[in-house]
Protein backbone atom coordinates (compact mmCIF):
# COMPACT_ATOMS: atom_id res chain seq x y z
CA UNK A 1 0.00 0.00 0.00
CA UNK A 2 2.40 2.83 1.03
CA UNK A 3 4.67 1.66 -2.08
CA UNK A 4 1.60 2.25 -4.25
CA UNK A 5 0.66 5.67 -2.75
CA UNK A 6 4.96 6.44 -3.38
CA UNK A 7 4.69 5.23 -7.21
CA UNK A 8 1.33 7.15 -7.57
CA UNK A 9 2.24 10.45 -6.01
CA UNK A 10 5.16 10.88 -8.68
CA UNK A 11 3.62 9.84 -11.46
CA UNK A 12 2.84 12.51 -14.34
CA UNK A 13 0.38 11.73 -17.32
CA UNK A 14 -0.24 13.75 -20.59
CA UNK A 15 -2.91 15.75 -21.31
CA UNK A 16 -3.65 16.51 -24.71
CA UNK A 17 -7.17 17.20 -24.61
CA UNK A 18 -10.35 18.28 -22.19
CA UNK A 19 -11.50 14.71 -21.95
CA UNK A 20 -8.22 13.40 -20.90
CA UNK A 21 -8.32 15.94 -17.80
CA UNK A 22 -12.04 14.61 -17.18
CA UNK A 23 -11.01 10.69 -17.50
CA UNK A 24 -8.21 11.14 -14.55
CA UNK A 25 -10.99 13.09 -12.34
CA UNK A 26 -12.96 11.93 -9.62
CA UNK A 27 -16.11 13.57 -11.34
CA UNK A 28 -16.44 11.77 -14.06
CA UNK A 29 -19.99 10.03 -13.12
CA UNK A 30 -21.07 13.05 -11.37
CA UNK A 31 -20.83 16.30 -13.43
CA UNK A 32 -20.87 17.48 -17.12
CA UNK A 33 -18.47 19.56 -18.26
CA UNK A 34 -17.89 22.36 -20.66
CA UNK A 35 -14.48 21.40 -21.87
CA UNK A 36 -15.84 17.67 -23.05
CA UNK A 37 -15.67 18.86 -26.93
CA UNK A 38 -17.68 16.84 -29.85
CA UNK A 39 -15.70 14.66 -31.63
CA UNK A 40 -15.34 17.01 -34.54
CA UNK A 41 -14.23 19.51 -32.00
CA UNK A 42 -11.45 17.38 -30.45
CA UNK A 43 -10.51 16.37 -34.15
CA UNK A 44 -9.77 20.79 -35.10
CA UNK A 45 -8.22 21.26 -31.58
CA UNK A 46 -5.52 18.07 -32.05
CA UNK A 47 -4.95 19.58 -35.84
CA UNK A 48 -4.64 23.50 -34.23
CA UNK A 49 -2.27 22.10 -31.65
CA UNK A 50 0.02 20.36 -33.79
CA UNK A 51 0.43 23.11 -36.34
CA UNK A 52 1.26 25.42 -34.25
CA UNK A 53 3.31 24.19 -31.67
CA UNK A 54 7.11 23.79 -32.49
CA UNK A 55 7.10 20.41 -29.62
CA UNK A 56 4.78 17.53 -29.65
CA UNK A 57 1.06 18.09 -28.78
CA UNK A 58 1.73 16.18 -25.29
CA UNK A 59 4.14 18.36 -23.94
CA UNK A 60 1.10 21.64 -24.30
CA UNK A 61 -0.29 20.52 -20.75
CA UNK A 62 0.80 17.63 -18.00
CA UNK A 63 -0.97 17.12 -14.57
CA UNK A 64 0.67 15.76 -11.86
CA UNK A 65 -1.18 13.02 -9.92
CA UNK A 66 -1.45 12.76 -6.60
CA UNK A 67 -3.36 11.27 -3.53
CA UNK A 68 -6.36 13.23 -2.09
CA UNK A 69 -4.59 13.75 0.89
CA UNK A 70 -1.74 15.13 -0.50
CA UNK A 71 -3.54 17.27 -2.66
CA UNK A 72 -5.50 18.84 -0.06
CA UNK A 73 -2.02 18.89 2.24
CA UNK A 74 -0.53 21.10 -1.00
CA UNK A 75 -3.30 22.86 -2.06
CA UNK A 76 -1.87 25.26 -4.64
CA UNK A 77 -3.70 28.41 -7.20
CA UNK A 78 -3.41 26.14 -10.10
CA UNK A 79 -5.85 23.52 -8.96
CA UNK A 80 -8.23 26.72 -8.80
CA UNK A 81 -9.37 25.80 -12.89
CA UNK A 82 -10.25 22.54 -11.62
CA UNK A 83 -13.38 24.10 -9.28
CA UNK A 84 -13.86 26.29 -11.94
CA UNK A 85 -14.65 23.62 -14.93
CA UNK A 86 -15.71 21.17 -12.39
CA UNK A 87 -13.35 18.72 -12.83
CA UNK A 88 -13.25 18.59 -8.57
CA UNK A 89 -14.52 15.59 -6.26
CA UNK A 90 -17.64 14.91 -5.80
CA UNK A 91 -19.65 16.87 -3.29
CA UNK A 92 -19.82 14.04 -1.01
CA UNK A 93 -16.10 13.59 -1.66
CA UNK A 94 -14.77 16.82 -0.73
CA UNK A 95 -17.02 19.16 0.77
CA UNK A 96 -14.03 21.10 2.23
CA UNK A 97 -12.23 22.28 -1.17
CA UNK A 98 -15.39 22.87 -3.07
CA UNK A 99 -16.61 25.61 -0.01
CA UNK A 100 -12.77 27.12 0.41
CA UNK A 101 -12.81 30.76 0.30
CA UNK A 102 -11.98 32.04 -2.93
CA UNK A 103 -9.87 35.60 -1.53
CA UNK A 104 -6.32 35.56 -1.79
CA UNK A 105 -5.51 36.16 1.61
CA UNK A 106 -7.56 32.94 2.48
CA UNK A 107 -6.76 30.70 -0.49
CA UNK A 108 -4.09 29.19 1.15
CA UNK A 109 -5.19 28.20 4.11
CA UNK A 110 -4.00 24.40 5.17
CA UNK A 111 -6.97 22.09 5.40
CA UNK A 112 -7.90 20.13 8.74
CA UNK A 113 -10.83 17.82 7.29
CA UNK A 114 -10.03 14.32 7.15
CA UNK A 115 -11.53 12.25 4.29
CA UNK A 116 -11.57 9.17 4.04
CA UNK A 117 -10.31 7.55 0.45
CA UNK A 118 -9.15 4.31 -1.08
CA UNK A 119 -5.73 3.28 -2.14
CA UNK A 120 -6.75 3.47 -5.92
CA UNK A 121 -8.22 6.52 -6.09
CA UNK A 122 -6.35 9.70 -7.31
CA UNK A 123 -6.96 12.98 -8.68
CA UNK A 124 -5.38 15.72 -10.75
CA UNK A 125 -3.45 18.53 -8.32
CA UNK A 126 -2.36 20.56 -10.88
CA UNK A 127 -2.42 22.01 -14.26
CA UNK A 128 0.26 24.14 -16.01
CA UNK A 129 0.31 25.19 -19.49
CA UNK A 130 3.46 27.03 -20.41
CA UNK A 131 3.51 30.70 -21.21
CA UNK A 132 4.98 30.75 -24.47
CA UNK A 133 2.06 28.33 -26.12
CA UNK A 134 -0.57 31.41 -24.77
CA UNK A 135 1.61 34.38 -26.24
CA UNK A 136 2.04 32.28 -30.05
CA UNK A 137 -1.70 30.60 -30.40
CA UNK A 138 -4.28 32.39 -28.92
CA UNK A 139 -5.59 34.21 -31.10
CA UNK A 140 -5.81 30.96 -33.86
CA UNK A 141 -7.05 29.07 -30.83
CA UNK A 142 -9.86 31.79 -29.95
CA UNK A 143 -11.24 33.04 -33.69
CA UNK A 144 -12.40 30.01 -34.91
CA UNK A 145 -14.50 28.99 -32.03
CA UNK A 146 -16.31 32.53 -31.68
CA UNK A 147 -16.95 32.17 -35.19
CA UNK A 148 -19.34 29.27 -34.38
CA UNK A 149 -23.01 28.84 -34.17
CA UNK A 150 -25.17 30.33 -31.58
CA UNK A 151 -24.68 27.03 -29.50
CA UNK A 152 -20.98 27.90 -29.04
CA UNK A 153 -22.27 31.76 -27.77
CA UNK A 154 -25.23 29.90 -25.21
CA UNK A 155 -22.26 27.77 -23.99
CA UNK A 156 -20.44 30.75 -23.18
CA UNK A 157 -22.92 31.86 -21.17
CA UNK A 158 -23.85 29.13 -19.04
CA UNK A 159 -20.41 28.83 -18.20
CA UNK A 160 -20.02 31.55 -16.52
CA UNK A 161 -23.86 31.57 -15.46
CA UNK A 162 -25.50 27.43 -15.07
CA UNK A 163 -24.19 26.21 -11.97
CA UNK A 164 -24.79 27.48 -8.70
CA UNK A 165 -21.35 25.95 -6.88
CA UNK A 166 -19.72 28.47 -9.42
CA UNK A 167 -21.55 31.78 -8.12
CA UNK A 168 -18.48 32.54 -5.72
CA UNK A 169 -16.40 32.38 -8.61
CA UNK A 170 -18.19 34.98 -10.55
CA UNK A 171 -18.68 38.50 -9.21
CA UNK A 172 -21.48 40.64 -11.18
CA UNK A 173 -19.90 44.26 -11.94
CA UNK A 174 -22.28 47.04 -12.85
CA UNK A 175 -25.94 47.92 -12.88
CA UNK A 176 -28.40 47.21 -15.23
CA UNK A 177 -26.72 45.00 -17.66
CA UNK A 178 -25.24 41.89 -16.83
CA UNK A 179 -21.30 42.21 -16.50
CA UNK A 180 -20.09 38.55 -15.55
CA UNK A 181 -16.23 38.00 -15.04
CA UNK A 182 -14.19 34.45 -15.30
CA UNK A 183 -10.35 33.74 -15.05
CA UNK A 184 -9.63 31.13 -15.93
CA UNK A 185 -6.07 29.42 -17.45
CA UNK A 186 -4.70 32.81 -17.68
CA UNK A 187 -7.32 34.38 -19.85
CA UNK A 188 -9.32 36.81 -18.44
CA UNK A 189 -13.65 36.93 -20.16
CA UNK A 190 -15.45 40.00 -19.86
CA UNK A 191 -18.85 39.22 -21.30
CA UNK A 192 -21.58 41.80 -21.86
CA UNK A 193 -25.14 40.21 -22.21
CA UNK A 194 -28.45 42.40 -22.96
CA UNK A 195 -31.82 41.78 -23.73
CA UNK A 196 -30.41 37.89 -23.98
CA UNK A 197 -28.12 38.43 -26.77
CA UNK A 198 -23.91 37.85 -26.08
CA UNK A 199 -23.52 42.15 -27.14
CA UNK A 200 -19.93 41.68 -26.61
CA UNK A 201 -16.48 39.87 -25.70
CA UNK A 202 -13.76 41.25 -24.17
CA UNK A 203 -10.43 38.35 -23.95
CA UNK A 204 -6.94 39.70 -22.52
CA UNK A 205 -4.26 37.09 -22.46
CA UNK A 206 -2.56 37.37 -18.99
CA UNK A 207 0.80 36.71 -19.14
CA UNK A 208 1.63 39.27 -16.71
CA UNK A 209 1.29 39.84 -12.59
CA UNK A 210 -2.16 41.12 -12.53
CA UNK A 211 -0.24 44.60 -11.02
CA UNK A 212 2.50 45.10 -13.50
CA UNK A 213 1.81 47.78 -16.36
CA UNK A 214 3.66 46.43 -19.68
CA UNK A 215 3.18 48.22 -22.85
CA UNK A 216 3.67 44.54 -24.10
CA UNK A 217 0.62 43.17 -22.49
CA UNK A 218 -1.35 41.11 -25.66
CA UNK A 219 -5.20 42.11 -25.55
CA UNK A 220 -7.32 41.04 -27.72
CA UNK A 221 -10.43 42.79 -28.27
CA UNK A 222 -13.46 41.37 -30.21
CA UNK A 223 -16.60 42.04 -30.56
CA UNK A 224 -19.26 39.88 -31.62
CA UNK A 225 -23.49 41.36 -32.65
CA UNK A 226 -26.46 39.48 -32.56
CA UNK A 227 -26.52 36.30 -34.21
CA UNK A 228 -23.94 37.28 -36.63
CA UNK A 229 -20.97 36.11 -33.96
CA UNK A 230 -18.29 38.16 -36.47
CA UNK A 231 -15.25 38.67 -34.69
CA UNK A 232 -14.57 42.73 -35.33
CA UNK A 233 -11.45 44.43 -33.34
CA UNK A 234 -13.36 47.33 -33.05
CA UNK A 235 -15.17 47.02 -29.83
CA UNK A 236 -18.01 49.20 -27.61
CA UNK A 237 -16.57 48.75 -24.39
CA UNK A 238 -16.60 51.98 -22.70
CA UNK A 239 -19.27 50.73 -20.07
CA UNK A 240 -17.00 48.49 -18.60
CA UNK A 241 -14.11 50.44 -17.78
CA UNK A 242 -15.77 50.68 -14.67
CA UNK A 243 -16.31 46.82 -14.29
CA UNK A 244 -12.18 46.41 -14.46
CA UNK A 245 -11.31 49.51 -12.12
CA UNK A 246 -13.44 47.32 -9.44
CA UNK A 247 -11.66 44.23 -10.00
CA UNK A 248 -8.36 45.99 -9.85
CA UNK A 249 -7.68 44.84 -13.43
CA UNK A 250 -4.46 47.40 -13.56
CA UNK A 251 -2.73 45.35 -16.21
CA UNK A 252 -5.67 45.21 -18.68
CA UNK A 253 -7.26 49.04 -18.47
CA UNK A 254 -3.82 50.74 -20.23
CA UNK A 255 -4.58 48.66 -23.19
CA UNK A 256 -8.86 49.57 -23.04
CA UNK A 257 -8.16 52.84 -22.82
CA UNK A 258 -5.45 52.96 -25.35
CA UNK A 259 -8.37 51.62 -27.94
CA UNK A 260 -10.34 54.68 -27.06
CA UNK A 261 -12.85 53.51 -24.07
CA UNK A 262 -13.75 55.63 -21.54
CA UNK A 263 -15.45 55.39 -18.32
CA UNK A 264 -19.63 56.07 -18.56
CA UNK A 265 -19.52 57.49 -15.05
CA UNK A 266 -23.73 58.02 -14.44
CA UNK A 267 -26.01 57.70 -11.48
CA UNK A 268 -26.13 53.83 -11.38
CA UNK A 269 -21.93 53.67 -11.68
CA UNK A 270 -21.88 56.06 -8.03
CA UNK A 271 -23.76 53.80 -6.55
CA UNK A 272 -22.11 50.62 -7.59
CA UNK A 273 -18.81 52.65 -6.09
CA UNK A 274 -20.92 53.43 -3.07
CA UNK A 275 -21.14 49.92 -2.52
CA UNK A 276 -17.66 48.71 -2.80
CA UNK A 277 -16.52 51.32 -0.08
CA UNK A 278 -19.56 51.01 2.49
CA UNK A 279 -19.35 46.90 2.28
CA UNK A 280 -15.89 47.45 4.55
CA UNK A 281 -15.14 50.71 5.19
CA UNK A 282 -17.37 52.71 7.54
CA UNK A 283 -18.48 55.29 5.59
CA UNK A 284 -22.15 56.72 4.94
CA UNK A 285 -23.47 57.80 1.87
CA UNK A 286 -24.21 61.29 2.71
CA UNK A 287 -20.74 61.15 3.97
CA UNK A 288 -19.07 60.22 0.83
CA UNK A 289 -21.94 62.50 -1.25
CA UNK A 290 -21.34 65.25 0.23
CA UNK A 291 -20.01 67.18 -2.72
CA UNK A 292 -23.20 66.66 -4.51
CA UNK A 293 -25.62 67.24 -1.82
CA UNK A 294 -23.77 70.46 -1.34
CA UNK A 295 -24.09 71.13 -5.16
CA UNK A 296 -20.36 71.42 -5.25
CA UNK A 297 -19.91 68.07 -7.95
CA UNK A 298 -21.54 67.11 -10.53
CA UNK A 299 -22.30 62.62 -10.72
CA UNK A 300 -19.55 62.52 -12.54
CA UNK A 301 -17.43 64.27 -11.01
CA UNK A 302 -18.21 63.15 -7.67
CA UNK A 303 -17.64 59.28 -9.52
CA UNK A 304 -14.11 60.29 -10.55
CA UNK A 305 -13.29 61.43 -6.81
CA UNK A 306 -14.67 58.24 -5.43
CA UNK A 307 -12.39 56.24 -7.71
CA UNK A 308 -9.54 58.15 -6.97
CA UNK A 309 -10.49 57.35 -3.21
CA UNK A 310 -10.90 53.89 -4.08
CA UNK A 311 -7.69 52.27 -4.53
CA UNK A 312 -6.52 53.80 -1.33
CA UNK A 313 -8.86 52.10 0.40
CA UNK A 314 -8.61 48.73 -1.20
CA UNK A 315 -4.75 48.57 -1.27
CA UNK A 316 -4.27 50.00 2.00
CA UNK A 317 -0.04 49.57 2.75
CA UNK A 318 0.06 47.58 -0.70
CA UNK A 319 2.50 50.03 -2.87
CA UNK A 320 2.78 48.05 -5.58
CA UNK A 321 -1.41 47.82 -5.82
CA UNK A 322 -1.43 51.85 -5.33
CA UNK A 323 1.63 52.22 -8.10
CA UNK A 324 -0.20 50.46 -10.67
CA UNK A 325 -3.72 51.96 -9.58
CA UNK A 326 -1.61 55.31 -10.38
CA UNK A 327 0.19 54.93 -13.55
CA UNK A 328 -3.70 53.29 -14.34
CA UNK A 329 -5.81 56.61 -13.25
CA UNK A 330 -2.84 58.96 -15.20
CA UNK A 331 -3.77 57.44 -18.08
CA UNK A 332 -7.80 57.82 -17.23
CA UNK A 333 -7.59 61.54 -16.79
CA UNK A 334 -5.44 61.57 -20.07
CA UNK A 335 -8.30 59.90 -22.11
CA UNK A 336 -10.93 62.10 -20.59
CA UNK A 337 -12.22 65.92 -21.13
CA UNK A 338 -13.32 66.52 -17.53
CA UNK A 339 -11.46 69.53 -15.90
CA UNK A 340 -9.33 68.30 -13.06
CA UNK A 341 -10.67 67.99 -9.41
CA UNK A 342 -9.64 71.13 -7.51
CA UNK A 343 -8.32 71.53 -4.19
CA UNK A 344 -11.11 73.43 -3.06
CA UNK A 345 -13.46 71.08 -4.15
CA UNK A 346 -11.90 67.84 -2.72
CA UNK A 347 -11.11 69.98 0.64
CA UNK A 348 -14.87 70.90 0.85
CA UNK A 349 -16.15 66.61 0.08
CA UNK A 350 -13.97 65.03 2.15
CA UNK A 351 -11.57 67.12 4.21
CA UNK A 352 -14.17 66.58 7.48
CA UNK A 353 -15.27 63.28 6.70
CA UNK A 354 -11.77 60.95 6.00
CA UNK A 355 -8.98 60.94 8.55
CA UNK A 356 -6.26 63.27 8.36
CA UNK A 357 -3.81 60.71 7.08
CA UNK A 358 -5.93 59.16 4.64
CA UNK A 359 -7.05 62.63 3.40
CA UNK A 360 -3.44 64.42 3.14
CA UNK A 361 -2.83 60.71 1.40
CA UNK A 362 -5.82 61.47 -1.03
CA UNK A 363 -4.33 64.69 -1.78
CA UNK A 364 -0.74 63.55 -2.79
CA UNK A 365 -2.07 60.75 -4.26
CA UNK A 366 -4.11 62.79 -6.68
CA UNK A 367 -1.75 65.08 -7.24
CA UNK A 368 0.99 62.30 -8.68
CA UNK A 369 -2.18 61.40 -10.99
CA UNK A 370 -2.68 64.60 -13.23
CA UNK A 371 0.30 67.01 -12.16
CA UNK A 372 -1.49 69.73 -12.30
CA UNK A 373 -3.41 70.41 -8.60
CA UNK A 374 -5.32 73.39 -9.14
CA UNK A 375 -6.42 75.48 -6.19
CA UNK A 376 -9.52 76.25 -8.12
CA UNK A 377 -11.62 74.26 -11.00
CA UNK A 378 -9.81 74.97 -14.14
CA UNK A 379 -10.85 73.61 -17.66
CA UNK A 380 -8.11 71.40 -19.78
CA UNK A 381 -5.76 73.03 -21.73
CA UNK A 382 -6.74 73.92 -25.59
CA UNK A 383 -3.64 70.87 -26.72
CA UNK A 384 -6.02 68.67 -24.18
CA UNK A 385 -9.35 69.55 -25.98
CA UNK A 386 -7.30 69.08 -29.23
CA UNK A 387 -5.64 65.84 -28.37
CA UNK A 388 -9.83 64.60 -27.49
CA UNK A 389 -11.19 65.70 -30.51
CA UNK A 390 -8.83 64.09 -32.27
CA UNK A 391 -8.74 60.51 -30.77
CA UNK A 392 -12.33 60.63 -30.83
CA UNK A 393 -12.40 60.84 -34.57
CA UNK A 394 -9.92 57.88 -35.03
CA UNK A 395 -12.07 55.89 -32.70
CA UNK A 396 -15.23 56.53 -34.70
CA UNK A 397 -13.25 55.87 -37.91
CA UNK A 398 -11.65 52.73 -36.18
CA UNK A 399 -8.76 53.99 -36.30
CA UNK A 400 -7.29 53.23 -32.61
CA UNK A 401 -4.85 52.82 -31.72
CA UNK A 402 -2.45 51.98 -34.60
CA UNK A 403 -3.92 54.61 -36.96
CA UNK A 404 -2.03 56.87 -34.98
CA UNK A 405 1.48 55.75 -36.39
CA UNK A 406 -0.42 56.61 -39.60
CA UNK A 407 -0.49 60.49 -39.23
CA UNK A 408 2.29 62.56 -40.62
CA UNK A 409 3.13 64.42 -37.35
CA UNK A 410 6.03 64.32 -35.15
CA UNK A 411 6.56 61.64 -32.67
CA UNK A 412 6.07 63.83 -29.77
CA UNK A 413 2.29 64.60 -31.20
CA UNK A 414 1.75 61.08 -31.52
CA UNK A 415 3.00 60.16 -28.19
CA UNK A 416 0.71 62.75 -26.67
CA UNK A 417 -2.33 61.45 -29.04
CA UNK A 418 -1.60 57.89 -27.33
CA UNK A 419 -1.71 59.35 -24.00
CA UNK A 420 1.63 58.45 -22.82
CA UNK A 421 1.95 62.22 -21.26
Amino acid sequence: MDRFFHELKYRSINLDDAKSIVRHSFIVQKSVTHLDLSTCEYTSYQKQIRKMLNYAASGVSKANIQTEEDSRKFFIKERDILYIFHLDLPKNKEPSLRNLPFSHHERNLPFYKETECDSETFNVSRITVPDIWYQRNIRNLLIPFLRMTDRKMDTLIKLHHGSTSRKDKVRILGVGTLLSVCVSLNIFCCELETVGNLYGLLIVVNNHDPLTISNETNAILYQSYGNKNEVQTNVVFDNIINGLLDMRCYHILPAALNYGHVPQLNRCDIETLLNFVRCTWNYSEEQLLKGIIGGVFSIRRNALLLRTLLPLLQSEGQKAAIQAARHVLSILWRAIHDPFLSRREVEYAYKDVLEEDLFTLLNNFYQEIVEEYPLYPTPRSLKHYSRMVIRTLLKDNEFLPDGINQLDIPQELRSYLRLEF
